[in-house]
């Protein structure tokens, strides 16, 4: 036999045996960096898509917020579901409620309608869903809280005395001031102004030497914004106003001395206790309330009309085959009225007006009159609604809003709407006219509703007008009252020429009002120019001359169950708690 032995022994086996390890573990390894690569890939890729379905959900959540302002703001129902389209994808949010309506009282004091809502989306991007959520109180300011609200400059500056009580707010400078000896009483705790407060006039460069007395905070005191002539021998430009740089009586550097005064910053604070404040004091614009346009239409791609110049006419043509849309309160309201005709919001006419009297033809509330105006130094042609016909008729808008408006009113030729025998409403009622509304008489005076007007110009035709003014003639007006709020538009003052009016003429007078009495209780507000009453304010003549003023906030305003139905207001939210899961 032949024996064979084989080649390499012990150590030769042991070698390949740890190579063989080696290479086994160089595997695990490369396996294990191939498996954490992927692992770190698909982590990576995971975050990627959670961190943009992310981006996408909190953009819905945005829109989803914005829906909700935009919906409170115009009225109108709070979506449940909004639908938008994000970086090319249909994408969706959920909007619910979470608790109850509040009313809670903001730092200025205004009373804030507060509602939690919940705004929901869900959004899965490349498997990795991500639902983002946000909690928040949107908070609702309606306007009628103040006295006086205007966006751009207030002027208050009476001949006969005048006392204003309640709110006062410009989004701008204020001027105040009184004539000759007249007096100027604001009975207020918030005299507030985004610009800076003058004792002056704006339109010409004439100090005012009547007395301005401002309420002090928490007393029964007023101190008054002395003027140029009350503060010397101090010397000043206008007096105790914005432009007040103090007076160092020693010249010693401070103004903590006997017969020193403070500049206007800390000399307001300390003089009416916080009643006053403006820029210097950090008061910042009051947001606008967000008021719906007071037009008859509008332009909008994919609206139901079209404009035809030769009629000067507006056509209902196919849904979204036209320019133009119907002004959102001419849409929404329960009683629209267009020059002599009535229709109801589905835009049916209404033709059976009832025979309140019996005497065997139909009551109409609606005729067409003519008047002169003096400040537009023209007669113009009115559309009337008798509030009394129209309370009994049937037809009394549900939804207590009144549309009205003219087709033939122009810059040249200012026709609008007149209100009469309104002194009882059948409900709350909102008359909006992008035209000017002349009011005949007193209004809502018996059994008291909600009301106001919304509109181009206020004019106010006293109890004892009867249409027989004429060019170069000044009727004698009776006492007159009025509870209704107002936004309307103003001719505004041109610095170094024209005057508005001021607020002491924010409803326009047509009358010789010498020692009758125009009794206001409302709210007052003005955020635009007049379109169409363009006419230039001018003392007396054939224009007006002033009543006494006794005008007041509504303090029934303060409950929100008394606003006038479509009251503008400010929507924002005021608290957010953010989830994502």
């Amino acid at each position: 036999m032949i024996n064979h032995r084989l080649k390499g022994g012990p150590t030769e086996g042991a070698a390949l045996i740890t190579a063989l390890l080696v290479v086994l573990i160089m595997v695990a390894l490369s396996v294990a960096m191939i498996t954490v690569i992927t692992s770190e890939s698909r982590l990576a890729y995971a975050n990627q898509a959670r961190i943009e379905a992310t981006y996408l959900a909190e953009g819905m959540v945005k829109i989803g917020e914005r829906n909700i302002k935009v919906a409170l703001a115009n009225y109108r129902p709070v979506p449940e579901v909004v639908e938008a389209t994000l970086w090319n994808r249909p994408l969706s949010c959920n909007i619910r409620t979470v608790g109850d309506q509040r009313v809670e009282v903001t730092s200025d004091g205004l009373n804030s309608i507060v509602q939690p809502y919940e705004i929901s989306s869900k959004v899965t991007e490349r498997r990795v869903p991500v639902t983002v959520s946000l909690i928040g109180d949107i908070s609702i300011i309606p306007v009628f809280q103040y006295v006086v609200y205007y966006n751009e400059v207030l002027e208050v500056l009476p001949g006969p005395n005048m006392r204003l009580t309640g709110r006062i707010h410009s989004n701008k400078d204020i001027y105040f001031g009184a004539e000759d000896s007249s007096i100027l009483t604001l009975d207020s705790n918030y005299v507030r102004s985004a610009g800076k407060i003058y004792m002056r006039r704006l339109n010409e460069d004439r100090l005012m030497t009547g007395s301005v007395d401002i309420s002090v905070r928490g007393s029964d005191f007023y101190e008054l914004m002395l003027t140029k002539y009350q503060l010397e021998p101090v010397p000043s430009i206008s007096g105790m106003d914005s432009s007040f740089a103090g007076f160092d009586a020693n010249e010693d550097g401070d103004y903590e001395d006997p017969g020193d005064l403070m500049p206007w910053g800390p000399l307001s604070l300390e003089r009416w206790n916080g009643s006053v404040v403006t820029d210097v004091h950090g008061q910042k614009e009051v947001a606008v309330p967000q008021v719906p346009t007071i037009k008859r239409f509008v332009f909008q791609m994919g609206g139901d009309y079209i404009y035809d110049a030769g009629s000067r006419e507006y056509i209902q043509v196919s849904p979204g085959a036209g320019d133009y849309a119907k002004g959102f309160y001419h849409s929404v309201a329960g009683l629209v009225i267009i020059d002599d005709k009535a229709y109801t919001n589905d835009g049916t006419e209404i033709t059976d007006w009832p025979d309140l009297n019996e005497d065997g033809n139909p009551d109409n509330p609606i005729s067409e009159e003519k008047l002169f105006d003096g400040r537009e130094e023209t007669r113009v042609t009115v559309t009337e609604i008798n509030m009394e016909i129209l309370n009994a008729s049937g037809y009394f808008p549900d939804n207590g809003l009144l549309y009205a408006a003219r087709t033939d009113s122009s810059p040249s030729d200012p026709n609008g709407i007149r209100v009469v025998n309104g002194s009882e409403l059948a409900g709350a009622l909102t008359v909006v006219s992008e035209n000017p509304i002349y009011l005949w008489g007193d209004y809502n005076t018996v059994n008291k509703q909600p009301a106001s007007f919304i509109s181009d110009a206020w004019n106010i035709l006293s109890n004892s007008w009867n249409d027989t003014k004429t060019n170069n003639s000044l009727p004698t007006a009776g006492d007159t009252t009025i509870n209704a709020c107002t936004i309307t538009g103003v001719v505004p003052t041109v610095p170094g020429s024209r005057y508005s009016g001021g607020f002491e003429n924010f409803p326009r007078f047509h009358e010789n009002w010498d020692n009758k009495v125009c009794r206001l209780r409302g709210s007052f507000a003005n955020f635009w120019e007049s379109e169409f009453a363009q006419g230039q304010w001018i003392y007396g003549s054939d224009n007006y001359t002033a009543p006494i003023r006794d005008w007041d906030f509504d303090s029934d305003l303060l409950d929100i169950n008394n606003l006038p139905p479509y009251t503008p207001r400010t929507v924002r939210i005021i608290k957010r708690v953010w989830s994502e899961r």
